[in-house]
């Protein structure tokens, strides 16, 4: 068995030197204590992100964390970086409370929350280590930050892992504070996510289950029972634990773009929290625990620097949260043959020798492997580019869908879907600056263009003139997938592709690179069928899979 402890060591120790790489160390720079290296060394934008200050919180759990080879553990020099990057969250602090992450003014709710709870827990640990005056700033600062989530919210979407991460702020802000208000919000934000769960246990990312962001949810919330030992909360994790444990790859990774978010992060330490509790955890970090050491998904050093961060805090509180002395057991973990979730609109097919995962909301997206861990076939649906221009896929999600689903397989019907395709041009970033310099910094406006981002960026959906007929067979040993394409004008298709690995919608925290991609490849449909398709304006596409 994988020793996860030494696993996580490996990638805590090997990502130090980066997290300080990041972090402006000169004590006679104005930028002393910024973990942003574009605004400090490249200079190349006008304020610093407050997201990366939550790289305070690694170095002080290195700090106070004595193990073999943490060249940290009471290091002084690392103590002072601790205290400048405290002081340097305070000075980053809008006069309302709140603070920027993707543009200036910005009064952003969820970065408020998430550098709140990241140097709360930070402030708990190393608390006699910081100077009265500094300690004084500090807890004001905290005050500040507490009241403006108190009076804000996040309006453009659902979303289960940033409300998790503001209440478990609250919850440190009110017992460093003694401020009963915040602790009653905290529980109110907890009692609102219970609330929104499926009943089939995942928690909602903006309109449905994302797999990824399901665990990042999880450390939260795992961390929140740890210090209140509610027993709703309990049972309400061990229902996203029954979930998220059929979306555990065989390789070891997790998730994809059958989720609502096309996330593959895996964030480690609600799970570890769990493994002492829930044999559903142990289960799911044993299996998880392969893909980390076979580099087979995204670790801290192979994220960008927006997921650098959160990645490296739970890897750190996973370590933190296993016992060497300790032998666990994830039980007699059984997954049904067949599981059909009719709410988020995913069937799980698993036997001794593979797993099909088909998101049937995303309009028939298939994940097949090997259970030596070896993927078979990707699909994530066509990509059409049309003789204007316009790019079209059968990629959108849909929980309205027409589909049937069986044991054998699935059928299901869908119009394909404009893609909205932005990228920030020269003009369109002045405008965007101009408005936000003048308009944006206020907070109705703001939550406004976030709104409108969100509805265009991923909530988009506008139907195009091309419609598909998925029908999917599993047999023992093939599996088979028939497509009927209609179009209703001739000669408008100018390409068209069954692509491996494709995402419709905007999300930064999808698309890293994985090593099965290097075993997939698109499909072009052109020729004879393309022709066939203009002309006639319908096509059928059989596909087989062998399964052995």
């Amino acid at each position: 068995m994988i020793n996860r402890k030494e696993v996580y060591q490996k990638n805590i120790l090997s990502s130090i030197p980066k997290l300080l790489t990041l972090f402006d160390r000169d004590s006679c720079s104005l930028t002393y204590g910024s973990f942003d290296r574009q605004h400090w060394a490249w200079a190349n934008k006008e304020f610093a992100n407050v997201d990366f200050q939550r790289g305070i919180y690694v170095l002080v759990l290195l700090f106070v964390k004595e193990f073999s080879k943490n060249i940290y553990y009471k290091n002084k020099y690392v103590l002072k970086c601790i205290l400048s990057g405290f002081r340097y969250w305070v000075y980053l602090q809008n006069k309302n409370g709140s603070f920027n992450q993707w543009y200036a003014y910005e009064n952003s709710v969820g970065s408020t929350g998430f550098t709140l709870c990241s140097l709360t827990e930070a402030f708990l640990l190393v608390q006699e280590e910081i100077p009265n005056v500094q300690k004084e700033s500090l807890l004001s600062a905290f005050d500040k930050a507490a009241d403006f989530i108190c009076l804000q919210r996040e309006s453009h979407g659902f979303i289960s892992n940033h409300l998790a991460g503001i209440a478990l702020g609250l919850l440190n802000a009110a017992a460093i504070l003694n401020n009963k208000k915040y602790l009653n919000k905290s529980n109110e934000i907890i009692e609102k996510i219970l609330k929104h769960q499926s009943k089939e246990g995942w928690y909602r990312e903006y309109e449905g289950a994302d797999p990824g962001y399901e665990t990042l949810g999880i450390s939260y919330l795992a961390k929140y029972w740890k210090s209140t030992h509610s027993a709703e909360l309990l049972k309400s994790l061990e229902k996203s634990l029954n979930y998220l444990i059929y979306f555990v790859h065989p390789d070891g990774t997790l998730g994809g773009e059958y989720g609502s978010r096309n996330t593959e992060l895996y964030y480690p330490s609600g799970i570890e929290a769990l493994s002492d509790y829930l044999p559903q955890s142990e289960y799911i970090a044993n299996k998880m625990i392969i893909g980390i050491k076979e580099e087979r998904l995204s670790l801290p050093l192979t994220t960008d620097i927006f997921n650098f961060i959160p990645l490296l805090i739970s890897y750190v509180e996973a370590y933190n949260e296993l016992n060497h002395n300790v032998s666990k057991s994830s039980g007699n973990i059984k997954l049904n043959n067949f599981k059909y979730f009719d709410e988020s609109k995913i069937a799980v097919w698993t036997n001794d020798k593979h797993k099909i995962i088909i998101g049937i909301s995303k309009g028939g997206i298939i994940r097949c492997y090997k259970n030596n861990g070896n993927m078979l076939y990707s699909d994530c649906g066509y990509v059409a580019r049309l003789e204007n221009g316009s790019k079209i896929s059968s990629q959108f999600i849909d929980y309205n869908i027409d589909c049937n689903v069986t044991s054998r397989g699935c059928k299901l019907e869908r119009y394909f879907s404009y893609v909205s395709e932005h990228q920030m041009s020269p003009t369109t970033f002045i405008l965007f600056e101009i408005f936000m310099l003048l308009a944006g910094r206020y907070i109705k406006i703001g939550n406004w263009i976030k709104n409108l981002l969100a509805n265009r960026l991923i909530r988009y959906k506008k139907t195009a003139p091309l419609s598909i007929v998925r029908s999917i067979k599993i047999f023992e040993t093939k599996l088979v997938i028939e497509d009927h394409l209609k179009i209703k004008k001739k000669n408008i298709i100018k390409e068209l592709i069954r692509k491996s690995k494709f995402s419709t919608i905007f999300m930064g925290s999808s698309r890293y690179f994985n090593p099965q991609e290097l075993f997939q490849d698109d499909e072009r449909i052109d020729g004879q069928e393309l022709k066939f398709l203009n002309g006639q304006r319908f096509i059928k596409l059989v596909k087989e899979v062998t399964l052995d």
